[in-house]
């Protein structure tokens, strides 16, 4: 087996596999998209700061992973590498392609000086999370991603939301502003009228009832 980075000749190859992720399923393989990933390919294996490599055997490609140099943390300068997909064709697995492309990553990180290695694993794939964690790979953060126009309708409904949520609130303090003025223009009625409001029990004040007269 041999690692290296992918060659202009490979892009058939690529092509083949990366719609093999996709056809994968899982949210990884729908947030790769469905676009011109022939160009998307030809574009990764110029990268500058990131590498496409390749697993090959006897001279078929049977697998295929893209790191990224970059930080594992923003504005943090420890020096790290990202795998941002990593695949092996279902004929091969099981056959240490997997491990093989993590040593390749790994070459690339001694090239670059990185000192840390992450990847990005869709949740709903076991057999890769399995995969990662015996490799030692532990849970960093979780990485959440919607469309651009799912995310505005949320921000959008969430505002209307609020909106509403604090104009009934400045009605329901209006309203109970405008009560205690009744009640306490209603008291001050009742002590000019000559009628001494009492304290009951919860401490409301309410109008002693008239005395009754007895013949």
């Amino acid at each position: 087996m041999r690692i290296r980075a992918t060659r202009s000749d490979d892009l058939t190859d690529l092509a083949d596999m990366w719609t093999e992720l996709q056809e994968a399923g899982g949210r990884l393989a729908r947030a790769l998209g469905r676009g011109d990933f022939g160009q998307r390919l030809a574009e990764m294996a110029k990268y500058r700061n990131g590498r496409l490599l390749v697993a090959e055997i006897d001279g078929e490609l049977v697998g295929m992973a893209f790191v990224l140099n970059q930080s594992l943390v923003p504005m943090v300068e420890t020096v790290g590498v990202h795998v941002g997909f990593i695949h092996v064709r279902s004929a091969h697995r099981g056959r240490g392609v997997g491990k093989s492309l993590i040593a390749g990553v790994l070459d690339y990180a001694d090239e670059v000086g990185a000192a840390q290695v992450s990847v990005a694993v869709d949740p709903n794939m076991r057999d890769a999370n399995r995969f990662f964690a015996r490799l030692g790979m532990r849970p960093l953060m979780t990485h959440r991603s919607t469309s651009v126009s799912v995310l505005r309708r949320r921000l959008a409904a969430n505002g209307l939301r609020a909106e509403v949520a604090h104009d009934l609130n400045s009605r329901r303090r209006r309203f109970l502003g405008r009560s205690r003025i009744r009640a306490a223009m209603t008291r001050r009625s009742d002590r000019e009228d000559g009628h001494e409001p009492a304290a009951d029990a919860a401490g409301e004040e309410r109008e002693l009832p008239a005395p009754v007269s007895r013949g």
